[in-house]
């Protein structure tokens, strides 16, 4: 529900001064909701549950693509398909992460849903307390 609500408040109201911490929190939802996916599939990986765990991670680039999580989810997928003998499928999965190894870093710096409007309002510097516990919380993972 808080990703829809900072949704709205980004394409409503493009040029409040909330659009800019709405933004930053829906990367850090995107990337909560990614990572949590993750956690499941490797618990289905652990468990043998090889075809559950590709699904899994398969649901992590489709629904949340610029996550910071998506390339541990190539790399899972591509042992999960290893394990079930789709070799065709797993060297797939190796060739987008050979093409897509350096986005890990460049990951959690992309916005989500923002409009075009919005995204340069998201350039506006923003210096609310809730964003600087946010900017904080950034520098801590790079």
């Amino acid at each position: 529900r808080a990703y829809r609500y900072y949704n709205d408040v980004i394409s409503k109201f493009p040029d409040s001064k909330y659009t800019v911490a709405a933004s930053k929190r829906i990367v850090i939802l995107s990337n909560q909701m990614a990572r949590s996916e993750l956690h499941v599939a490797q618990y289905y990986f652990d468990r043998k549950a090889y075809l559950a765990s590709a699904n899994r991670a398969k649901y992590i680039l489709e629904n949340y693509p610029q996550s910071a999580s998506t390339i541990d989810a190539i790399q899972l997928m591509t042992q999960a398909y290893s394990e079930l003998g789709m070799t065709q499928i797993a060297n797939d999965a190796i060739k987008v992460y050979e093409l897509n190894s350096d986005a890990k870093e460049t990951a959690s710096d992309v916005s989500f849903g923002a409009s075009n409007k919005a995204n340069k309002s998201v350039e506006k510097e923003d210096s609310s307390w809730w964003s600087n516990i946010i900017d904080s919380i950034g520098s801590i993972f790079d």
